[in-house]
């Protein structure tokens, strides 16, 4: 199996501001994980990172966390869409996982 871990930034790409609420965005994602792996962990994050001119940004973030061997693709497209983001970090862990 693998667990797969995404870190969905809540700044609109566009305005630099989040346009929806944090409980707004977790609504929408946690319909997303549903949707795309049947389920997950989903937690707040704190992103930050600096712009190339030196500006550090703190950003809310939304971290999720699912064990599938489903595509992520259409997930982290779908995402990036909805909540207007760059990109979506993603890492993926190859390991055995066992729920008992």
């Amino acid at each position: 199996m693998e667990t797969k871990i995404f870190t969905i930034g809540l700044l609109d790409k566009d305005s630099h501001k989040q346009e929806f609420t944090t409980i707004e965005a977790f609504k929408i994602v946690q319909k997303l994980v549903v949707k795309h792996f049947g389920g997950g962990t989903i937690s707040e994050a704190l992103g930050v990172y600096k712009h190339n001119d030196g500006t550090i940004v703190e950003e809310r973030s939304i971290r999720v966390e699912t064990v599938t061997n489903q595509n992520h693709v259409d997930f982290v497209n779908e995402a990036k869409a909805v909540l207007n983001q760059e990109s979506v970090m993603y890492k993926k862990v190859v390991e055995n996982v066992e729920f008992i």
